[in-house]
């Protein structure tokens, strides 16, 4: 199991962060750890990560929650938040 650290926000306080959670997830990720992920997720994230991206976020202890939403979201106000690898 790989423990991930995930940005929480409050969506009715103009989405200011919260703190961080952790969440665990399989060493293959799969459909059930990205919903797990997503519901820490303000507002509504795609909740699709290619394996491409599961693999990024492995091998760089980092991926960006802004692969959560779709580029015609309002993603800018998540540029800096990151979901991370203990």
């Amino acid at each position: 199991m790989i423990k991930v650290l995930v940005p929480t926000f409050d969506e009715f306080n103009k989405y200011s962060f919260i703190e961080h959670k952790t969440v665990e997830i399989k060493d293959k990720p799969d459909s059930e750890d990205q919903d797990k992920i997503s519901k820490l997720l303000p507002g509504i994230p795609q909740g699709y990560i290619s394996e491409g991206l599961w693999k990024e976020l492995i091998e760089k202890k980092q991926l960006s929650i802004m692969h959560f939403y779709d580029e015609r979201q309002n993603r800018k106000r998540f540029k800096n938040y990151y979901l991370t690898i203990l």
